[in-house]
């Protein structure tokens, strides 16, 4: 069986959008050792050997600058108690090559999340969540997609089951 490399969800309920004319801009780094890329240990599932497989996993990706890819810079203080429309645009989460993508998304409560299938064989997207209610859904082909929405803010995985 394959397991996919799990993405992570950050699921926030006060994150603003920024005003028009706003631009929010940063990098984050690594600062020490850089960790050593590992393995991935997969088997193709039948009728998808023709997908390349990856190769190492995507635990922590730091380029030769140091910056992380992957990264999520939340803002926990500052915004008085204000309170934001959730965004009418679906977050969006292809499912392609044993990898999802983009590997961390942030949505809102409320939001919806959308789940493509990017191949030409079937997954299964289980959400791991601890507040919300853990969910599955089905992807059996290319340019299959289905949507969740979350309820409560939390941070959690996603794996192909």
């Amino acid at each position: 069986m394959v397991r996919m490399l799990a993405a992570l969800m950050l699921v926030v309920g006060l994150q603003a959008a920024a005003p028009a004319g706003t631009v929010v801009r940063g990098r984050v780094t690594l600062e020490g050792e850089r960790p050593r890329e590992r393995a991935l240990k997969i088997a193709p599932k039948p009728g998808c050997e023709a997908i390349p497989l990856p190769k190492t996993r995507e635990d922590v990706v730091v380029d030769v600058a140091g910056g992380l890819r992957w990264a999520v810079v939340r803002v926990t203080r500052g915004l008085g108690g204000k309170r934001f429309e959730v965004p009418k645009e679906a977050g969006r989460l292809e499912v392609k090559g044993h990898r999802f993508e983009p590997r961390v998304l942030g949505v809102r409560v409320g939001q919806e999340l959308c789940f493509v299938n990017m191949d030409e064989h079937p997954y299964q997207v289980h959400g791991l969540p601890f507040k919300n209610r853990e969910f599955s859904v089905s992807l059996p082909k290319r340019g299959m997609e289905a949507s969740h929405r979350m309820e409560h803010e939390e941070i959690f995985k996603i794996q192909d089951s």
